[in-house]
């Protein structure tokens, strides 16, 4: 099968082969041609996987939108104005959009409610490949996970990345950044506030590899102490160091 030109580093990451779907490359090419508009390259070859949008629904805290409701929002926009493209959302009324414009790779936008009712727009990921990753490597499955809220510096931060191989990083919300770094032991993701308390996540496939992440975590600053797991398992390894 051919490698995908924007999204195989993520299916690289899963270990998956990506799945085609013709029907749905044609829906989406299809509305887009009806509304006199250009479908960014990136988000058309993630969506119109027969796997894309499923995987997008990770944990269920958000649901991504069919096929059937993506090519309606673009049948839509047939006016002037550029349209932006919901394609997930969650409960809480926060969702991830994309504009319509002249990039193979577009930016990823999300919608924060604000207190007057109103709503701010937000650039999260520089490109839709880089969303789609992150989003996915947030999220792995299984696995043994611990977190932190700490007070952290981004000296902290660079502490860790000089041996991690580093992730794209996402801005806005929840926090003012997010960093990722991968780790052979596992995956350690930084929620990093500056002038707040800023979570440290940690995830390995074994409980000896957790604990390894843990002591990386303490050799820049983090105390070892700070990390909880709602697993008894590893809520007693975390007693024990």
């Amino acid at each position: 099968m051919a490698r995908l030109k924007f999204h195989q580093r993520t299916f690289d990451l899963l270990s998956l082969a990506p799945l085609l779907s013709d029907a749905a490359r044609q829906t989406l090419e299809k509305a887009a041609r009806t509304a006199n508009r250009t479908f960014p390259a990136s988000a058309l070859e993630w969506l119109s996987l027969e796997n894309g949008i499923p995987l997008l629904r990770r944990s269920g805290e958000a649901e991504p939108l069919s096929i059937k409701a993506l090519a309606e929002n673009l049948q839509a926009s047939t006016n002037g104005k550029l349209p932006r493209i919901t394609f997930l959302r969650d409960i809480s009324g926060i969702c991830w959009a994309f504009d319509l414009v002249e990039k193979p790779d577009p930016p990823v936008l999300v919608r924060i409610p604000t207190d007057d009712d109103g709503e701010s727009w937000r650039t999260t990921a520089d490109r839709f490949s880089d969303f789609v990753l992150c989003w996915i490597w947030d999220r792995p499955t299984g696995g043994h996970a611990a977190w932190a809220q700490v007070s952290c510096t981004l000296k902290q931060v660079r502490r860790l990345a000089e041996a991690a191989i580093q992730q794209p990083i996402s801005k806005a919300w929840p926090t003012h950044k997010t960093f990722r770094l991968q780790f052979d032991e596992g995956r350690i993701r930084i929620g990093y506030r500056p002038d707040g308390w800023s979570e440290v996540a940690l995830w390995s496939e074994t409980p000896r590899s957790l604990a390894r992440l843990v002591a990386i975590s303490s050799s820049a600053g983090i105390p070892s102490k700070a990390f909880f797991s709602d697993q008894p398992a590893i809520s007693r390894l975390l007693a024990s160091l």
